[in-house]
């Protein structure tokens, strides 16, 4: 084979490559819910997959709200409007990268993006995120699992679910006195 000819191969090969990857670089999500207008630091997309992977890591327990309710990805949007934009900008770019067919394909061999995949697709590429061997995958499982947990687990609609009483009331001084006589409170 002439190399002229092989060079022709390799180069339409990799055309080839690109329109596909290109293809799957921008296939968007296809399970979605309603997108709250008025987000402040998240678009569509970005809205979609947080509120997906809240979804999947705050499972509601018996008598307690979904994250939907909660509105934990609208909830994270506004906290991430009052954070440095360079951390801002690290975390959106982790949401796209999960959400990110092509991105699926070369990191984990999936070819659906994350919002396109079903409850127990979700499962396990989060769990391929949290054992991952490549670090940003690791601390980016951390970063947006934590977030959304806490972001759940601080409304006082869960606190029955997992048997919290609730954070006690440090600012009622004269309340606590009253309830407890003779106390220097």
């Amino acid at each position: 084979m002439k190399r002229r000819t092989l060079l022709k191969i390799g180069v339409g090969g990799g055309l080839l490559l690109a329109i596909g990857g290109t293809g799957l670089w921008l296939r968007g999500p296809t399970r979605s819910r309603p997108i709250p207008s008025g987000l402040k630091r998240l678009n569509d997309r970005q809205y979609l997959t947080l509120a997906a992977v809240a979804a999947r890591v705050c499972p509601p327990l018996k008598g307690a709200p979904t994250t939907d309710t909660v509105r934990v990805a609208q909830k994270l949007d506004s906290l991430f409007d009052t954070m440095h934009p360079g951390d801002v900008k690290d975390l959106k770019q982790l949401l796209d990268l999960l959400d990110n067919a092509l991105g699926g394909l070369l990191l984990e061999g999936r070819v659906s993006t994350f919002t396109g995949s079903s409850d127990s697709q979700q499962d396990d590429i989060l769990q391929s995120w949290r054992t991952s061997a490549v670090s940003l995958k690791r601390t980016g499982y951390k970063a947006i699992v934590g977030l959304c947990a806490a972001t759940y687990f601080a409304d006082s609609r869960t606190y029955a679910a997992i048997g919290y009483p609730g954070p006690p009331d440090y600012g009622n001084v004269k309340k606590a006195a009253a309830a407890h006589p003779g106390s220097d409170a």
